[in-house]
């Protein structure tokens, strides 16, 4: 009994590690078609590890770049 049940939890412990590294998805920022940005504090991390305080900041960001950075996660790096 004591191996079938050190299978199951090392099982449920790999379906656990899965589901955490599946959230590695870049996303687009939306950008604003008007100029300037809204004063919100809506923090996203850019994918160039720099923390942004919304997306229409990192749009702007993205106009005076070659390559565009990307949303790594919403929230602080």
């Amino acid at each position: 009994m004591r191996p079938l049940g050190i299978v199951l939890l090392l099982s449920l412990a790999l379906c656990f590690l899965d589901t955490a590294q599946a959230s590695t998805d870049v996303l687009d920022p939306n950008c604003y078609p008007k100029p300037g940005c809204p004063r919100t504090y809506k923090p996203v991390c850019g994918t160039d590890g720099k923390t942004y305080s919304n997306t229409c900041l990192l749009c702007h960001e993205n106009k005076k770049r070659p390559v565009p950075v990307g949303i790594q996660k919403i929230g602080s790096c």
